[in-house]
């Protein structure tokens, strides 16, 4: 067994257990969700990838609202999952979104608008 597969292992046991300690729409659930979301586009699994990182992203927005650090990551990810479906017009949409969210929030001289630049 792989180190994505223990730690997705590891990943889908603590989702079982926060979804059922902590409901559908808790940070927690989402921070999981998009954690798992990252190891699957990794492990080149995009249709996993997105579920994940879709659902994340619905309740980091619920939560959040748009203008959130952890949206714009969110939605980074999900533009990695549409540049590996070769659906560059979709992924750059994405990847947009998130930069204009990191530099709203941080500014143009920090390092995660430079690392969303370079997607």
């Amino acid at each position: 067994m792989g180190d994505a597969d223990k730690a997705m292992e590891c990943y889908e046991e603590a989702l079982r257990v926060r979804r059922k300690l902590l409901g559908d729409d808790h940070p927690s659930l989402a921070n999981t969700l998009h954690n798992m979301g990252a190891v699957f586009c990794e492990s080149g699994d995009p249709e996993m990838a997105f579920e994940c990182l879709d659902e994340a992203l619905r309740i980091r927005q619920l939560i959040y609202g748009e203008e959130h650090l952890d949206v714009a990551d969110t939605l980074q990810w999900l533009g990695n999952v549409f540049r590996e479906w070769e659906d560059y017009d979709e992924a750059v949409d994405y990847f947009m979104e998130a930069l204009m969210v990191k530099e709203q929030l941080l500014g143009e001289m920090h390092l995660d608008v430079a690392n969303a630049l370079h997607n």
